[in-house]
């Protein structure tokens, strides 16, 4: 007896088993290598620099963080994107140190006002952490919105 299988119906198969294997690997990646994707929001009132993501490094351990964060004011008529990528190491427990200095800007940052930014820094009471960062106006209602990807990379 010879069975017959429409077209559509393999097709839909594979692409569900596709996705499986996809799902699969990027578990295998953020369990194995410390990979990790996060996401931050807050919402800023005046021009102080505030975290919107922060984690702290284990002992001989190095991070490459990438930072996409987007922002609008409470009526909708400023908004700001940013793209930043940074990389820190901590040598056994000491404190941890930028790798060839602060964070690079990826492209242009995309804004109808200059005074806004984002970026990454290192936190000077936990030394052992890194954050995320944004900072909007004096007296402006700003929500911010983040993503950040991390690689956590150890070593001896």
């Amino acid at each position: 007896m010879k069975v017959t299988i429409p077209q559509a119906r393999l097709i839909e198969k594979r692409s569900d088993e596709t996705d499986q294997v996809r799902l699969v690997n990027q578990v295998r990646d953020t369990v194995l290598n410390k990979k990790g994707i996060y996401f931050g929001d807050v919402t800023t009132t005046d021009a102080t620099a505030t975290s919107i993501w922060s984690d702290s490094l284990s002992a001989n351990q190095s991070v490459t963080l990438e930072l996409t964060a987007s922002a609008t004011d409470a009526t909708g008529a400023n908004v700001a994107s940013y793209k930043r990528r940074c990389a820190f190491q901590r040598t056994g427990t000491g404190v941890v140190a930028y790798v060839g200095g602060g964070s690079d800007v990826i492209g242009l940052d995309k804004e109808s006002v200059g005074a806004w930014d984002a970026g990454f820094a290192l936190d000077s009471v936990a030394t052992d952490s890194v954050y995320a960062y944004v900072q909007g106006a004096a007296s402006t209602t700003i929500v911010w919105h983040a993503e950040i990807t991390a690689i956590w990379s150890p070593f001896t």
